[in-house]
């Protein structure tokens, strides 16, 4: 439990029921945030990727006698 859970446990249920759709929205907005994350990092790691395919694509070529 984090240090202030207690300001949620604390509640009366029926104040925990009012706040539940901002709670929920606050999580969704979070995880829509890692989720970006993830995404601009998969696209860091495909971009890495593609260059060293392209660099063992050159070195397959000097080895064959090309460029």
């Amino acid at each position: 439990m984090s240090d202030f859970s207690h300001l949620w446990n604390d509640l009366p249920f029926s104040e925990r029921a009012r706040l539940m759709p901002y709670m929920m929205e606050t999580h969704k907005r979070h995880v829509m945030q890692c989720k970006q994350r993830a995404v601009n990092a998969h696209k860091r790691h495909m971009k890495e990727l593609n260059s060293l395919i392209a660099e063992l694509d050159r070195e397959i070529d000097k080895a064959k006698g090309g460029e």
